[in-house]
């Protein structure tokens, strides 16, 4: 302070560079008396307006500032918002004639996002569900992401399917490259049994650092799916015997049936398209009055002779619940590989 006039005492650097949303904003503040006299009742608030809120960084209580003395503040806080957010530094202090004098400075700066991300929703029927982020650098500098990780709610357990590749980098912008690269993340949910698939899957946590170490983190809002239609009729294969299939040597199929409406069915199972696959003979076209209790699952067995080796798929099927008619058509049942015998010596 050279005089106790507004003149110019507080000055703000013409830039803070780019300022990243997630990023930690860290101020020093220094208030130096370069008068010949002490200045009484000197206080100092640094505050942070954004778009919705303020936050106080700095606030002390007052006190005389000696000649040649300074205050010194540091304060921190985790940008959580974006757009033009304003630092409004306020010194206050007593004039020679006790009377109060207040000094204001406003700074604006834009805070930008660093990253994008981008997800996808795969819904299996057998209740699982995978989960793909996409992570793009989005800011001006190299990026090192250091944890990405999500958190389930609570209707789900989470696998993180991720894994690092060694000799590879974990940065976003690889040396000579420019930004805007992107990584790709998996992750699988399966419900938690006994309780009710709900259209919310969880957060998205994402911490990385900079160049220089500084730490950024971000947390999505809560991510929700479109939870798929309810299969009332469910088929799947659960075993083939033997394992080793071979050419004009029967095998067998186990299928299972899973009845999840609320009432019981009679299944007839059809084989609809018997040429779809004339390398793999299926003994008997149909299997009539199937009965499966609401809620639970029946199995039953399928002969097949296979004609030709190599890589087969079995399908061509029809499912018919006779009493409400719901319908399912099976192209795809699973894929089988038959060997010749040349194959197996």
């Amino acid at each position: 302070m050279r005089d106790y006039t507004d003149t110019e005492i507080l000055k703000l650097p013409p830039n803070f560079g780019m300022i990243y949303l997630g990023e930690t904003f860290v101020t020093y503040i220094c208030l130096n008396n370069e008068t010949t006299k002490t200045v009484r009742s000197v206080s100092v608030k640094i505050e942070l307006q954004t778009s919705t809120q303020k936050f106080t960084l700095v606030e002390n209580q007052p006190s005389d500032l000696e000649v040649k003395k300074n205050l010194e503040f540091i304060s921190q806080h985790e940008v959580k918002e974006l757009g033009v957010h304003i630092l409004i530094c306020t010194v206050f202090y007593l004039s020679e004639t006790n009377e109060q004098r207040t000094i204001k400075r406003f700074y604006k700066f834009q805070v930008h996002n660093p990253i994008a991300v981008k997800t996808k929703v795969n819904s299996l029927s057998d209740g699982r569900i995978f989960f793909e982020a996409q992570i793009q650098n989005t800011s001006q500098d190299r990026m090192f992401l250091e944890r990405v990780s999500f958190e389930p709610h609570e209707s789900y357990h989470c696998k993180d399917l991720n894994y690092v590749v060694q000799q590879t980098t974990p940065y976003l912008n690889e040396p000579g490259k420019q930004t805007n690269n992107v990584r790709q993340y998996l992750f699988m949910l399966e419900q938690i049994p006994g309780i009710t698939p709900l259209n919310k899957l969880g957060k998205l946590d994402i911490q990385w650092r900079t160049n220089f170490g500084e730490v950024g983190h971000l947390q999505t809002s809560t991510l929700s799916r479109k939870i798929p239609p309810i299969e009332y009729l469910h088929v799947k294969v659960t075993s083939i015997t033997p394992e080793t299939i071979r050419v004009e040597q029967p095998f067998q199929c186990t299928i299972e049936l899973t009845n999840n409406s609320p009432s019981d069915m009679n299944v007839q199972f059809n084989l609809t398209k018997h040429d779809y696959n004339s390398s793999i003979l299926c003994k008997g076209k149909y299997m009539r009055n199937i009965r499966v209790e609401a809620q639970k699952s029946q199995t039953f067995t399928l002969q097949f002779i296979p004609i030709i080796s190599g890589l087969h798929t079995l399908g061509g099927f029809k499912v018919v619940d006779i009493v409400s008619g719901i319908s399912k058509d099976l192209d795809h049942l699973t894929d089988i590989y038959v060997y010749d015998e040349e194959d197996l010596i």
